[in-house]
């Protein structure tokens, strides 16, 4: 398996977007927002597990700071 950065996330699909995942899932929370999100059961376990709204905004203040956004690095 490759290793992980800190900056890596698992965008996942928020429970109120997707009521019924097509795989199969647990509910977590987003490590950004709190809002509940569906996490495969066969997706990796370290990188970060945000909402895909939170995901993309992570991406973006990677992409113009370098600076993960929700950490303190």
């Amino acid at each position: 398996m490759p290793k992980r950065k800190s900056t890596d996330v698992l965008p996942c699909a928020r429970v109120d977007d997707m009521p019924v995942p097509a795989a199969r899932s647990f509910i977590v929370q987003c490590v950004q927002c709190g809002a509940r999100i569906w996490v495969a059961y066969e997706s990796p376990i370290e990188p970060m597990r945000m909402c895909v709204l939170c995901s993309m905004a992570h991406t973006v203040q990677i992409k113009k700071s370098g600076e993960p956004i929700g950490t303190n690095s």
